[in-house]
C-alpha cells in the first residue's frame, strides 16, 4: 500500500462525510463504549452511500499490489479489515 498524499485528503474528506459521522447529542461523551457504538451504527447505516467511494479510494491505494475497485469489493472482510488498518 503506498503512503497517503495530500490529494488523498479530499477524497477520504468526501467519504466521511457521506457517512455522517456525528455523536448525537444525547450521547454520553464520557463514556467511550457508548460514543464508539453510536459512530459504529452511523457508520453501517449510512456504508451503503460510501461503498463504491471507498473502493475507489482503498484501489487507488493499493495499485502497487494490483488491487482494482472490483478486486477490493470482493474481498474478504478480515483482508478488508487488514488494509484500513495499515490507514492508521
Amino acid at each position: 500500500m503506498r503512503n497517503l498524499k495530500f490529494k488523498d485528503l479530499g477524497k477520504a474528506s468526501k467519504i466521511v462525510k457521506k457517512l455522517n459521522l456525528r455523536v448525537d447529542k444525547e450521547t454520553n461523551i464520557n463514556d467511550i463504549d457508548s460514543v464508539g457504538a453510536s459512530l459504529f451504527l452511523k457508520l453501517v447505516e449510512n456504508y451503503n452511500m460510501v461503498q463504491d467511494d471507498l473502493a475507489d479510494f482503498m484501489s487507488n491505494l493499493l495499485e502497487d499490489e494490483n488491487i482494482s475497485k472490483e478486486d477490493f469489493l470482493n474481498l474478504d472482510l478480515n483482508n478488508v479489515y487488514t488494509y484500513l488498518e495499515k490507514l492508521k
